[in-house]
């Protein structure tokens, strides 16, 4: 086995690995993003549980005596998230790195188009200026549903969440969730952007492995 092959299995190892992660990262964010459900959890800023107390004297003709203070403390406050999924740490580790190769991919592939447009209708300005017009809407779009999903994967936490149960007079379970505040338009513009993420990936897939074959088998 000379150099040019053990260097080519490391390259197609790399590759594979790289396909790997871009697809479970596109899957679990599919699903954080997708199946979301509104859950009722503990909130992201602590809020200060205080001990308010009462004293109570009482008299008789004999004498004062003072009764004890009793103490109430107040019950865990909660937060209405409009987004939660149950995720691991290890699956939402993969979502991160989909999300960081997520704005990587965009760079490059909106790039790569306003450079091939650039090239193929430099004469022709009415038909560049219109289709440079729709890829500034749709980049525009996918960057605010892309701030959506980062918000989602990465100022998101794991939250004690009342989970929601078929018998309302039966205690409801608690368990442990990822959680981000996310309305649904903000969850709409968060699923463009997760579609563009798999169109990215297929597209940063196809690239290198053409640019692989032709280089080491072309």
């Amino acid at each position: 086995m000379n150099a040019n092959t053990i260097f080519l299995i490391i390259q197609l190892l790399i590759f594979c690995l790289f396909i790997s992660c871009l697809i479970v990262g596109d899957t679990y964010l599919t699903y954080m993003i997708f199946n979301a459900s509104t859950y009722t959890c503990e909130p992201f800023i602590d809020v200060p549980t205080i001990a308010t107390s009462t004293t109570a004297a009482a008299t008789t003709t004999a004498a004062t005596t003072t009764a004890a203070t009793t103490t109430t403390l107040p019950s865990q406050p909660t937060a209405q998230y409009s987004s939660c999924y149950s995720l691991s740490a290890t699956q939402l580790g993969f979502v991160r790195f989909k999300i960081v190769m997520f704005w990587l991919l965009f760079l490059c592939i909106t790039g790569a188009l306003v450079y091939m447009l650039v090239k193929l209708l430099e004469k022709n300005q009415i038909l560049f200026g219109s289709i440079l017009t729709i890829i500034c809407i749709m980049s525009i779009v996918i960057i605010v549903g892309g701030v959506f999903m980062t918000q989602y994967g990465f100022t998101g936490g794991n939250k004690t969440c009342q989970m929601p149960i078929a018998n309302p007079t039966d205690p409801q379970i608690k368990s442990t969730v990822y959680c981000y505040n996310l309305n649904k338009t903000e969850l709409n513009f968060a699923k463009i952007s997760v579609v563009f993420g798999w169109i990215y990936s297929f597209a940063a897939i196809i690239t290198i492995g053409l640019f692989l074959w032709s280089t080491n088998l072309g």
